[in-house]
């Protein structure tokens, strides 16, 4: 085909090559009408010559194009430029690079399972309405300036089996994502887009594919015959349940995966929700869906706004206090909305905060505290958490706060391994209405309990230390918790909401907000 560089197809101006593949070539175009720039993706030429190719093209991109899906890529129009022969469609234009260029390391697992449930998302609406896309990879997502995944190239493997095209250089499908049932040369549905996300996931988390070998045909008999090398082998910082999502995906029979790529989306979204409850990480608002609303992209933990100014300065226990009470401050970042009654993640996560922090303190000192040391204690904890940076963001009167029982018992071990050194094991939760939280463990192989009673004192929430491996705290634990309440009633005093109503289950800790008059 001839250079388009510098010539015109239809409204648009082809300014530069972007890319170039064995079907395609993608231009930055410039759509004078509209004042905006394009990707032009010009067929190939013997593509663009053959009709039936050309004609099943089309039919294909006017269905993408009515998916209108903040995780799919836009198409904006189709057309062929009698002048120069090109078949064309026009897209979005999306500077941000391929997922792949991104993965060159492994990514954090909560920036890995935000990617995959944003496209799990896009992967559900094209299903809902019948499309299969056949060939999910990372070049196939392109990544927005505000992070957000973007499907593109839906349907292009299905046209080039349906036309027997492979030898123009586009495969049917990509050998390293290629779900079992294709191939052997079996029918692919929705399920096979759920498989190939597997492996996508996995490789984003693994930094390899679970699968490979030097041919193609090597590659395909691996993804019929051999089981995928166990996730947590090759990426120990990923959670057990992430690893079970990862491989029920890759599972060889079809009926064993997720019935639904929103299946797989509420899996992960649900993993990702149930480790920001406990470690307070901060959301920032995107585009995803959840349950067909809007749901929130996750950044890599850590950053310079999630962390507190400095901490006091003070003898070893006090530190470890005020380290484990830092995260307090990322409270009351952006939630997703999902439907009434479900967690809004959000402003209970310093109750599980606080719990670990006196656990953390009570596990460093030892079994008994001097009375002057839990004054302290206490007093360290009310200067920490009233004075860290509480930030109140897209909360209203009527949120419902629902933090599970079952997300603490993961998380307790998890949150405290940095300052324990994974000297605490075999960590246990139980709720037990109408009030009572109790955690226990293993301290270096010794038994360790923790019993805490949970109450909403003058609409705020606040907790008591009961016992410490069933030996009664009374004076000790009133110091500490004295401390964290006072902390915690002073950091609310100018929020926008308060507690209306605190309740302890067996299966969990829900609270409802209501207007704070007193602002």
């Amino acid at each position: 085909m001839e250079q388009l560089v510098g010539k015109t197809l239809g409204q648009y101006q082809i300014m530069a090559e972007v890319g170039h593949g064995g079907m395609a070539t993608v231009y930055r175009g410039y759509q004078t009408s509209l004042n905006r720039s394009v990707a032009v993706k010009v067929l190939s030429g013997e593509l663009a010559r053959n009709v039936d190719f050309r004609e099943r093209f089309q039919r294909e991109a006017h269905a993408v194009a009515q998916l209108a899906h903040p995780n799919i890529l836009p198409v904006y129009d189709f057309g062929e430029d009698q002048a120069s022969g090109a078949v064309y469609l026009v897209t979005q234009f999306v500077d941000g690079g391929t997922l792949a260029t991104r993965m060159k390391n492994p990514l954090h697992p909560n920036e890995a399972a935000r990617i995959a449930a944003q496209v799990a998302r896009a992967l559900d609406c094209a299903h809902a309405r019948g499309i299969v896309h056949r060939d999910v990879k990372p070049g196939n997502v392109l990544m927005a300036r505000d992070d957000r995944p973007l499907l593109a190239d839906f349907g292009i493997a299905k046209i080039m089996a349906e036309t027997r095209l492979t030898q123009t250089g586009a495969s049917v499908g990509t050998p390293q994502y290629m779900s079992p049932e294709q191939a052997q040369g079996s029918p692919a549905d929705h399920r096979s887009d759920i498989y190939a996300l597997g492996v996508m996931l996995y490789e984003m988390l693994a930094g390899v594919l679970p699968f490979q070998a030097d041919t193609p045909v090597g590659l395909l008999h691996q993804h019929v015959h051999e089981p995928p090398p166990p996730l947590r082998e090759r990426a120990p910082q990923v959670s057990r349940q992430l690893e079970k999502i990862v491989m029920r995906a890759l599972a060889k029979d079809p009926t064993e995966r997720f019935a639904t790529a929103g299946e797989m989306a509420d899996a992960l979204e649900d993993e990702i929700a149930g480790r920001r409850k406990l470690f307070g990480i901060g959301r920032r608002s995107a585009t995803g869906t959840v349950e067909h609303t809007q749901a929130t992209a996750l950044p890599t933990p850590g950053s310079a706004t999630d962390v507190v100014d400095s901490l006091p300065t003070s003898p070893p226990v006090a530190r470890a206090l005020t380290a484990i009470a830092g995260p307090l401050a990322r409270l009351g970042r952006a939630v997703s909305k999902r439907k009434v009654g479900q967690a809004t993640v959000g402003l209970g996560r310093w109750l599980l905060r606080a719990v670990l922090s006196a656990l953390a303190v009570l596990v460093v000192v030892g079994v008994v505290l001097l009375v002057g040391a839990a004054f302290a204690l206490g007093a360290v904890a009310e200067q920490s958490l009233s004075s860290q940076r509480w930030v109140f963001d897209n909360l209203a009167p009527g949120y419902t706060e629902r933090v599970a029982c079952a997300d603490i018992q993961g998380g307790v071990s998890q949150a405290l391994q940095p300052y324990l050194l994974e000297a605490l094991t075999d960590v246990g939760a139980v709720c037990r209405p109408p009030d009572l939280l109790e955690l226990g463990g293993r301290f270096r192989g010794t038994p360790v309990s923790l019993s805490v009673r949970l109450r909403a004192a003058n609409h705020v929430p606040a907790i008591q230390l009961e016992r410490l491996n069933n030996v009664p705290l009374y004076l000790v634990g009133g110091l500490v918790s004295d401390g964290v309440n006072r902390g915690m009633a002073k950091s609310w005093a100018n929020a926008p909401v308060r507690v209306s109503t605190f309740s302890v289950s067996e299966d969990g800790i829900e609270m409802v907000y209501e207007e704070n008059p007193v602002r």
